[in-house]
């Protein structure tokens, strides 16, 4: 009689989850130094839940939650080496009282690098337009992509390792150039013009 109460008490108050109010979630890689998940997307949850995330071994708890108005809904969650593990299956837990939920991510290609900094064009005393960035994290295994174009034609694209500068050869001064760089790991690019 009295678990028949607790149960119904805990469905009234909205505390045991039906298959279609699961809370979804959704992880991504950032920038090679943490991971940030977050459930219900844009909308707020109904309940703060607990995080707990793990690559392998045991669960870990949240180390930092992310809130809106008070309500959790996320979890930035730092782990060593992530360029490697990011390869591995990753686990989150979501609790409410005695209820949990597991799911499994792959985090593969889901991974948000910082755009590239301090973009900078210069006029070489070789004639040639040099072009400079800064990569906010330093690693063999990030590739800058440049693409360019003169006057609105195709882009060409060349892929620049280890390097932070681009050079054009011999450019025409009556002609205009547009440039971005993108940063890229595992099929993940992102742009920035200049």
């Amino acid at each position: 009689m009295a678990a028949g109460l607790l149960l119904l008490l805990f469905c009234l108050n909205g505390l045991v989850w039906s298959e279609d109010q699961l809370p979804e979630v959704d992880c991504v890689v950032v920038n090679l130094d943490y991971v940030h998940c977050v459930w219900n997307g844009s909308t707020p949850p109904d309940f703060n839940y607990t995080f707990y995330s793990r690559f392998d071994g045991a669960f870990n708890p949240c180390a930092r939650y992310v809130l809106d108005n008070s309500t959790v809904m996320g979890c930035d969650q730092r782990y060593e080496k992530l360029i490697l593990k990011r390869l591995e299956r990753f686990t989150t837990r979501l609790e409410l009282g005695n209820q949990s939920i597991e799911q499994n991510h792959q985090l593969k290609s889901k991974v948000k690098l910082n755009p590239p900094t301090h973009l900078s064009v210069k006029n070489g005393t070789d004639f040639n337009l040099w072009f400079y960035w800064n990569n906010s994290y330093k690693s063999g295994c990030i590739v800058s992509e440049v693409r360019h174009r003169v006057e609105g034609k195709d882009w060409k694209s060349t892929a620049v390792q280890q390097k932070t500068s681009y050079c054009i050869n011999l450019p025409s001064s009556s002609h205009r150039y547009e440039l971005q760089i993108g940063l890229s790991i595992i099929k993940q690019v992102k742009y920035v013009s200049l």
